[in-house]
């Protein structure tokens, strides 16, 4: 643990910092941890001599570490020899409910947990029975640090080969790292640094002795929401046999996105499919590979590796051996060789640039069958009012499926242009601002409340111009010229990029009427071409102002007469170009009116 600060000993030495002047025992509590936090315990051994064993085991700083644990902390043998020597307590919790063994095991320390062990004190009680504030004994947390990769020659995968056009069954751990760049990982490693970050949480001893009931013991009637009536099944009923007969997946190249995990068998609605694997990180990642508190960027197995997608499987957060754990499970039936497919969320860049759904036939049949969003929303929100889930499992995935669907396209902006120009959706399936902010914008994501305003707005222009067209061949054939030049986009240009275009062909179309288009395609084509190159610019952080400004302005000399003067003037307008997203929205609103 020398290659990061120990955030323990970070706190020990903030809390108490070295002074030149130190050398009186004056007061027992600071002085004490001080001179042991600085290796200095030498100076104050006579005045701890004087101390009582009482009196140093009362001796615990603001977050209940005792001398002990401090000494175990710096790694300071001879001093936690002494205080061993004194019979002060190696089972005593601090304010997170770890001990000393619990300390000492976090460092790998072997060498302090053998010394710990001679304590008369553990004789009568084994320290494997005290668990701290994440439900942990020391040697549950040791087994979780010992945690490692598998040798490169063991089989761990299969994947599909394009040059025989087979599945390849349990390829090596060094193929997968081949293929993917990545480390094989069979359950998420564990590092030092994360549990030590779960002790810094304020938590006390008081509130962790409150024991939940076992997920075995839960009632699964008193399930707030129906991911909680999941959980309940999975812990209870399906992970032990998940683990025992792991559903089998493979990888394949899906261009242009890369690999996709593939199902090898039919699966059933209910399953769990996968787990998602990777490294457990500290607070704060910002990996676009990230399930819970898991970054699967190098370390992962096949979990991080599913695509986004129409979802035919679900990401439902648990609780396995005391840590938080994403399992994926199935929510509709998938035929051997389907991919399988989870909703991202809005907050992923892959929402935001060039998207094109690989299952768009399958999402706008679904939507035909069950008779149009706008039921597929009421029968979700009937079902979920009436808690129907709490009753039936089969419900309870029903749901699951009706929110991650609807979940994907109000996540997904170029999803919902592609169903509002392929005719699945009229700006009268929109729910309203108010249904749309609580079920799909919680987070109060003030970018995709905006997204969402603009493509409603778009729908309603597209319905009108359908409806004025004069029944006409003529006309018929430019609209689905227009049509599929709008749907040309989803692939090519990032949502901002097309929602500007689609805006302003379609406000251009009502104004001058649908055989303009004829006359403008190329012209639009090629801006849209040129302002893919723009975006990314507005949004590069890595480029000064000034620098951002000429390079914008080099590339906008190619762009339509009035959007080359709108952007230059605002440009020009210093007082916000420190707000990039600001200049882009404020661009975006003066093209489209």
């Amino acid at each position: 643990m020398s290659q990061i600060t120990d955030p323990r000993v970070s706190f020990l030495q903030k809390a108490y910092p070295w002074n030149d002047h130190f050398a009186e025992f004056k007061i027992p509590q600071k002085d004490l941890f001080t001179a042991i936090v600085h290796q200095k315990a030498s100076k104050v051994m006579r005045a701890m001599q004087k101390l009582d064993k009482k009196g140093l085991d009362c001796i615990v700083d603001k977050k209940g570490l005792t001398l002990l644990m401090a000494c175990v902390i710096v790694d300071d043998y001879p001093t936690a020899q002494y205080l061993l020597s004194r019979k002060v307590s190696v089972l005593k919790k601090d304010n997170s409910g770890w001990t000393a063994f619990h300390h000492a095991a976090i460092q790998g320390n072997q060498t302090m947990l053998d010394l710990l062990k001679y304590s008369k004190e553990v004789k009568d009680q084994n320290p494997e029975l005290l668990e701290n504030n994440c439900g942990l004994n020391y040697r549950i947390m040791r087994q979780l640090l010992e945690r490692t990769l598998p040798p490169p020659e063991r089989p761990v995968f299969h994947y599909f080969d394009e040059e025989s056009q087979q599945v390849i069954h349990n390829a090596s751990a060094h193929k997968f790292f081949e293929l993917t760049q990545s480390w094989f990982v069979q359950e998420s490693l564990v590092s030092p640094y994360y549990l030590i970050d779960q002790w810094d949480q304020k938590r006390s001893i008081e509130s962790m002795e409150e024991k939940e009931e076992s997920m075995e013991e839960k009632d699964p009637s008193k399930a707030k929401h129906f991911f909680d009536y999941l959980n309940y099944f999975i812990v209870g009923n399906k992970y032990a046999k998940f683990k025992k007969d792991p559903c089998p997946l493979y990888l394949k190249q899906t261009p242009p996105i890369g690999w996709g995990v593939y199902a090898d068998r039919k699966i059933k609605p209910g399953e769990i499919v996968a787990q998602y694997a990777g490294q457990y990180v500290r607070k704060g990642s910002h990996s676009t590979y990230y399930g819970g508190d898991v970054d699967g960027k190098i370390f992962r197995n096949l979990g991080p590796l599913v695509n986004d997608g129409m979802p035919n499987i679900v990401p439902v957060h648990v609780t396995i051996d005391h840590l938080p754990v994403v399992v994926y499970m199935s929510i509709s039936r998938i035929k051997k060789g389907r991919e399988l497919f989870i909703d991202y969320g809005y907050s992923h860049s892959v929402k935001h640039g060039p998207y094109r759904c690989k299952d768009l036939e399958t999402l706008i049949e679904y939507i035909t069958i069950q008779g149009g969003i706008k039921k597929i929303f009421r029968t979700y929100e009937e079902l979920s009012d009436e808690k129907q889930y709490l009753h039936h499992f089969q419900v309870a995935l029903r749901v699951a499926y009706l929110k991650s669907v609807l979940s994907y396209i109000f996540h997904t902006p170029s999803v919902l242009l592609d169903l509002v120009f392929r005719g699945c959706m009229t700006s009268r399936d929109f729910p309203s601002s108010e249904q749309f902010e609580l079920n799909f914008n919680p987070d109060q994501n003030s970018q995709l409340g905006i997204l969402f305003q603009q493509v409603s707005h778009i729908a309603k222009n597209y319905e009108e111009i359908i409806d004025s067209i004069k029944e006409s061949s003529f006309e018929r054939d430019i609209l689905q010229e227009v049509q599929d030049f709008l749907l040309s986009l989803s692939g090519e240009v990032d949502i901002v990029t097309r929602l500007l275009i689609s805006q302003n062909i379609l406000y251009a179309i009502k104004i001058n009427g649908v055989q303009w288009f004829s006359m403008e395609k190329q012209a639009y084509w090629d801006t849209a071409r040129i302002l893919f190159q723009i975006y990314p610019i507005f949004r590069d952080e890595s480029i000064d102002s000034i620098t951002k400004k000429e390079m914008i302005k080099v590339i906008s000399q190619k762009l339509p007469e009035k959007w080359r003067e709108h952007l230059l003037c605002i440009l020009n307008l210093e007082y916000i170009i420190d707000d990039d997203s600001l200049l882009w929205d404020k661009w975006l609103a003066m093209c489209i009116t």
